[in-house]
C-alpha cells in the first residue's frame, strides 16, 4: 500500500498489523462478489496469520464500514477461528438491513458504490464525481423510469446492482449471509463497536449490537462495549474533524478514536488497565452538555417520555400558511387531516439539489409538498435519549406508499437543527420478510422505527417541528404505489397518493 494508514500506529504499540485485500481486489486472486465470501475468507486469513512465526497465536481485527461487516462474518459459528480473540467493528454495514436496502428501500447510491468496487482497483475518480451521479439519478427520476434501469441510464450495467434489487424482501439471500441467533450465541470474545449519531451505517452497527444483546450469553454481552458520539461515517473511525454533518461539535467530543481502539486492545489482549474512557457498556456523548457518560443500556438511559400529538389547529407563521400544532394535549376527538401528493411529479432540480444554509428552515417551511407541525416552546430543558419513534395512523387510497418524517429543533434564537429522520414503506409496516399491501379504508399504524439514535440536550424555550411528506426524490427508488415490485414500477400518468 502507498499509505500505511493505521498500521504504523498499531506497530508503534507493539502489534503486528496485517492488511489484506478482499478476494478479487487488487493483488488478491479470485472473483469479488461483495459480501458473499467474507466469512470463509476471513477464516483462511486468520488461520494463515496465526501460524506465522511472528504471531503468538492471538489474532484481533479492526476496521469500519465493509471492514465492520466482515468482522461480523468472522464470528459466525461455522467459520469462527479459535485464534480470533477480539473484534473492533466500526460503523458496520449490515447487509440487507442498511445496505443496499435501508428501511426496506433501495437507494441510488448503491450503484455508485457497486461501480466503485467493480474490477480489481477502486474506481475512485468516478465514485467521487458527485455531479455525474446526481445528473444520472435525476435523469432516471425526471423521465419516470423504473429504478431497475438506473445502471443502464448511467451507461454502466452492473451485476451487483441487479442481483441486489432482485431481492426486495428480507429473504433467504440476505439471511444466509448475515449472522443468525446461533452465531450470536456462540460469541465468546470481547467486542468493541463504534458508531456515530450521524453515521450513515448507524442502523447497521446498532443492529449487530442489539442482536448480540438479545441472543448472546450474559458473559459475552457484558464484554461487548459500544462507543457512540456526534460523528459521521468517517469521523467515527479515526479522528473526527471539528465539523460533523455540517455542525461544529463540542471540543470534548473531538477525541482520537484510533487511540481508544489501541487502548482497548491493550486491555483485552495484553492485560493492561481498563481504559478510563469506558464509562459503562455503552459510552455516549450527551450533545449540548459537553460530557461523555455511560449506561448499561439505552433503555436504562430513558427515564421518562414526552408525547406530542398531531392536531389540525393552525399556528400563525410568516413563512407558512398552514402550520399545524404539535400538542402536549391529546385531541379529545379523532379529527383527521388530509394529505395528498402526486407521486408521478418530478420536482424541480433547483429545489431538490438546493443546499440549505446552516440553521435555516426555508426549504421545508416554504415547500408545498409536506405537512409541518410545531410545538409550543418547551417549558423546561429535556435530554433526548435513544430513538424518537413517530407513529401515524392513516388510511390510503393506494396499496403502498413511502413516507418520511423529519423532527427539527428550533431554538429560542430561531436556529433550526434536524434531530431525527425516519422513513417507512407501507407494505413493510409489520416486517421486512412478508410485505402486506394496504386495503382501501384500512386504518394503518405506521411506526417510523428506523430513526437514528441521538442523545442531545434540547434547551428550554426551543420548539419542536415534525415534517411529514411522501418520499419523492432522485436518491431513493420511487414507489408509485401500485403494489408491484417497486424497482420495476413507472408511470406516464398522474398518480395521487
Amino acid at each position: 500500500k502507498t499509505s500505511l494508514g493505521p498500521s504504523m500506529l498499531f506497530a508503534r504499540d507493539g502489534y503486528i498489523f496485517v492488511y489484506v485485500d478482499n478476494r478479487g481486489r487488487r493483488e488478491s486472486e479470485g472473483n469479488f462478489m461483495p459480501y458473499e465470501d467474507d466469512a470463509r475468507d476471513y477464516y483462511d486469513i486468520i488461520d494463515w496469520v496465526s501460524k506465522q512465526p511472528w504471531c503468538n497465536g492471538q489474532v484481533a481485527t479492526s476496521g469500519g464500514s465493509y471492514l465492520g461487516f466482515n468482522q461480523w462474518q468472522a464470528i459466525k459459528k461455522k467459520y469462527k477461528h479459535p485464534a480470533l480473540k477480539a473484534i473492533n467493528p466500526m460503523v458496520s454495514v449490515a447487509f440487507g438491513v442498511d445496505f443496499p436496502r435501508s428501511v426496506q428501500m433501495f437507494y441510488a447510491y448503491i450503484l455508485r458504490w457497486a461501480t466503485l468496487v467493480s474490477g480489481n482497483e477502486a474506481n475512485q475518480s468516478l465514485f467521487n464525481d458527485t455531479e455525474f451521479w446526481d445528473s444520472k439519478y435525476y435523469q432516471l427520476y425526471k423521465n419516470r423510469l423504473p429504478f431497475s434501469k438506473l445502471d443502464s441510464v448511467a451507461g454502466m450495467p452492473n451485476a451487483y446492482f441487479q442481483k441486489w434489487i432482485s431481492h426486495p424482501n428480507y429473504d433467504h439471500y440476505w439471511k444466509n449471509i448475515m449472522p443468525g441467533e446461533e452465531d450470536y450465541r456462540s460469541i465468546d470474545i470481547p467486542v468493541f463497536s463504534i458508531t456515530g449519531y450521524f453515521d450513515a451505517d448507524q442502523v447497521g452497527a446498532m443492529y449487530y449490537f442489539d442482536q448480540h444483546q438479545q441472543y448472546g450469553t450474559a458473559k459475552a454481552t457484558n464484554n461487548h462495549y459500544l462507543l457512540i458520539g456526534p460523528y459521521n461515517h468517517t469521523g467515527s473511525q479515526w479522528q473526527p474533524a471539528n465539523i460533523q454533518n455540517g455542525i461544529a461539535i463540542e471540543r470534548e467530543a473531538q477525541i482520537p478514536i484510533y487511540k481508544f481502539v489501541i487502548w482497548w486492545f491493550d486491555w483485552v489482549l495484553k492485560g493492561k488497565q481498563k481504559p478510563a474512557f469506558i464509562k459503562d457498556k455503552i459510552t455516549y456523548f450527551e450533545t449540548g452538555s459537553q460530557q461523555w457518560k455511560g449506561t448499561a443500556s439505552l433503555k436504562q438511559l430513558t427515564r421518562d417520555s414526552l408525547e406530542l400529538f398531531l392536531t389540525p389547529a393552525i399556528i400563525s407563521n410568516s413563512k407558512r400558511k398552514e402550520l399545524y400544532s404539535l400538542s402536549l394535549q391529546k385531541p379529545v376527538s379523532n379529527t383527521s387531516l388530509k394529505y395528498s401528493h402526486d407521486i408521478s411529479m418530478a420536482l424541480d432540480s433547483a429545489f431538490l439539489f438546493a443546499s440549505s444554509r446552516p440553521f435555516d428552515d426555508s426549504l421545508y417551511m416554504t415547500s408545498a409538498h409536506n405537512m409541518v407541525f410545531e410545538s409550543m416552546p418547551l417549558q423546561q430543558e429535556i435530554v433526548l435519549s435513544d430513538k424518537i419513534i413517530p407513529r401515524i395512523y392513516a388510511t390510503l387510497n393506494v396499496p403502498d406508499a413511502d413516507f418520511e418524517i423529519n423532527l427539527q429543533e428550533v431554538d429560542a434564537d430561531g436556529k433550526d437543527r434536524n434531530i431525527a429522520t425516519g422513513s417507512i414503506r407501507v407494505r413493510y409496516r409489520n416486517e421486512g420478510e412478508k410485505p402486506r399491501l394496504a386495503k382501501p379504508g384500512e386504518v394503518l399504524e405506521l411506526n417510523f422505527d428506523g430513526v437514528f439514535i441521538y442523545v442531545k440536550k434540547v434547551s428550554k424555550g426551543s420548539r419542536l417541528r415534525l415534517v411529514f411528506q411522501s418520499i419523492n426524490n432522485p436518491w431513493l427508488e420511487k414507489n408509485y404505489g401500485f403494489g408491484s415490485e417497486v424497482s420495476k414500477e413507472s408511470t406516464s400518468a398522474p398518480r395521487v397518493i
